[in-house]
């Protein structure tokens, strides 16, 4: 794991050179996104107990993908700090599993960030509270949904750097939720089309580990921006 944050922290700092500051347009002191995300894939494995047995696998997956919607924000408090939220509706269909299976995860997040450098690219740092609610529905009559809630938090670090009217921002973090811990990263891009408005596209990937169980959520999303104030 070491090893992995050390490659995408190097992947983080290059990212940042790359990045050219001059912004064309007033910085906005809030901004809403709405998006659809048409791209969401989970992928859950856990040793099995019967791998001892003919035939057995060594450890049980599974996997899933669909799509799903959210909306996040943030508004700046001075010039240093900033606060953010977020919450995604996210639909994901079992595969290779014998009974048709549909798993709902809704996720809240907010946080508290602080600029740490913006001489040139905007280098920040951000802690966030993060709830995961998960619901899974098995197609068997009368078999009842099974609903579970993980609280958490989130540390991450990220960059921002804006040329004329586009924005790109990468932001690498570490996630620990309910027993299951693990790296997250993330990498957006957005457009401004006016003052008040613009469009973004983004991915974000989470993995998550605990006593041999992995979890691996990805997410890309694409929208529309609002900013207000500047």
């Amino acid at each position: 794991m070491k090893s992995t944050a050390r490659h995408l922290w190097h992947r983080l700092a290059l990212c940042g050179a790359l990045l050219s500051p001059g912004m064309v347009l007033a910085a906005p002191a809030a901004y809403v996104d709405v998006f659809y995300s048409p791209y969401n894939t989970f992928k859950a494995s856990s040793p099995n107990p019967n791998a001892d047995q003919d035939g057995q696998p060594e450890r049980n997956t599974l996997r899933g993908d669909d799509d799903g919607y959210g909306i996040k924000g943030a508004v700046t408090l001075g010039s240093r700090l900033f606060i953010n939220a977020e919450y995604t509706g996210d639909h994901y269909d079992g595969q290779d599993v014998p009974v048709d299976t549909r798993v709902r995860l809704k996720g809240f997040r907010s946080g508290l960030g602080l600029v740490l450098y913006d001489a040139g690219p905007t280098t920040y740092a951000l802690a966030e509270y993060i709830r995961n609610d998960s619901k899974i529905d098995l197609a068997i009559s009368g078999l009842p949904s099974t609903k579970d809630r993980n609280e958490g938090y989130g540390l991450h670090i990220g960059m921002r750097g804006e040329r004329r009217l586009i924005g790109t921002t990468v932001q690498l973090g570490y996630v620990d939720i309910g027993d299951s811990r693990g790296l997250e990263w993330m990498v957006e891009l957005d457009y401004r089309l006016s003052d008040w408005i613009g469009l973004f596209a983004g991915y974000r990937a989470t993995r998550l580990h605990n006593d041999g169980n992995d979890l691996s959520l990805s997410t890309a999303r694409a929208g529309a921006t609002l900013y207000f104030g500047g």
